[in-house]
């Protein structure tokens, strides 16, 4: 099944744990009239992870996507081609161990498209933006923006490394311009980062990186 979309919520009118399905195609397995159908559950951690897990099987996690779903509280969302799953309200608590296990795998898969993407010399512009309480990953043709929000030591030390391999694949930076909260350093190609103050280790990492 293509294009599957996961809601993961708790409703309070039916006291039980509900997974709506929203088919973009026709599906003999899933569809009604209208293309939504609602399976009403007792779902354990066990099946729920081992129905994630399977469709997200050899997929790269390339977004998460933090309080975007209309007509929820809070929601987290992940996203690979053909399959998106959310996690609303109550349900963030109550699955909390596989979000974590979701994000990690996240930041996995979109680290070694970075690399991929860089050691390819596919990369015209390599964006970085570093927000609080945000945590977005964007693809965009040629643009990639890199957005996390309390940005741990793990985090830190892949995107110096991400750094280190732009420069071996572009060479060694000719200019670079800083601001209090961006920093912009041009080889032949050009590295961004926004929200630099939330992480200045790396406004040292790209400044050594200069051509002297």
């Amino acid at each position: 099944m293509d294009n599957i979309e996961l809601i993961i919520s708790l409703d309070k009118t039916l006291s039980n744990l509900c997974l709506k399905f929203n088919i973009n195609k026709d599906s003999s397995v899933i569809s009604n009239t209208d293309g939504v159908k609602i399976i009403k559950s007792s779902l354990d951690k066990i099946y729920l992870s081992k129905l994630i897990n399977l469709n997200f099987k050899d997929k790269n996690i390339y977004a998460s996507i933090k309080d975007e779903l209309e007509g929820y509280n809070k929601s987290i969302g992940f996203i690979s081609d053909g399959f998106k799953v959310y996690f609303t309200d109550d349900t963030i608590e109550m699955y909390s161990d596989i979000i974590m296990l979701l994000e990690k795998k996240r930041l996995l898969d979109s680290f070694r498209f970075i690399k991929k993407i860089i050691t390819l010399k596919q990369l015209s512009k390599y964006e970085i933006s570093i927000l609080d309480g945000s945590k977005k990953e964007v693809i965009l043709e040629d643009v990639i923006s890199y957005i996390t929000g309390d940005i741990n030591k793990s985090e830190v030390n892949e995107l110096e490394i991400s750094i280190d391999n732009f420069v071996k694949a572009y060479g060694l930076f000719d200019s670079v311009s800083v601001l209090s909260d961006k920093i912009c350093a041009s080889n032949n190609s050009k590295l961004i980062i926004n929200g630099i103050n939330n992480c200045p280790n790396l406004k040292d990492k790209i400044i050594s990186l200069m051509k002297e």
